[in-house]
């Protein structure tokens, strides 16, 4: 492209308005306290929660954290139908799908969770991919846990500290990033 235009090129990225969340009061949830993850968009093919999922239930059967006390929720459209996997693999009891909200809904939310699951998947075609929900994540305070191939979104959250990036399929990987997750929580 550069060589097309005479003038200099310049990436203009999302961001985030803060005068959104600061009238937003988080409160407790009821009952005992629970290691929270959210996911918070659509899902697709190339960046859906199977291999965070088959990772999750190894680092569960470790028994290092009850799975009474933790959950995970999605809120967001979805292509494919995870419950019958989640049920097969016993993860129905901690994983929920709650479809589509508003993102009036969804702002409270951030707040009040621990962890923000984000992901990319790891094809290096999306090593310049920002989601726009990055930045919401990174506003929310809370940790964030990325599968995200290197790149600019995994450089964005190690630059802030906000969280833990997984940046190739390894199983050991994902569980030292929930260790991470539970340790900072826990």
């Amino acid at each position: 492209v550069g060589c097309r235009f005479s003038y200099p090129i310049e990436t203009i990225t999302n961001g985030f308005d803060y005068e959104e969340v600061s009238d937003i009061s988080v409160a407790a949830g009821p009952g005992p306290k629970k290691l929270r993850f959210l996911y918070v968009g659509s899902l697709y093919a190339d960046f859906n929660p199977t291999f965070f999922f088959e990772g999750f239930e190894a680092w569960l059967k470790r028994g290092d954290v009850n799975r009474s006390e933790v959950q995970i929720d999605f809120y967001g459209n979805s292509g494919y139908d995870y419950s019958n996997w989640l049920r097969e693999h016993k993860l129905d009891d901690v994983v929920t799908f709650h479809g589509f909200r508003s993102r009036t809904e969804l702002l409270p939310l951030l707040l009040q969770t621990d962890c923000l699951l984000l992901f990319l998947g790891f094809d290096e075609s999306a090593s310049n991919v920002i989601p726009a929900k990055l930045f919401e994540y990174l506003a929310s305070g809370a940790t964030i846990l990325a599968i995200t191939p290197r790149g600019v979104t995994s450089e964005l959250i190690e630059k802030h500290a906000a969280g833990v990036c997984v940046v190739r399929p390894n199983r050991e990987e994902l569980e030292t990033a929930l260790d991470y997750v539970l340790r900072r929580h826990h």
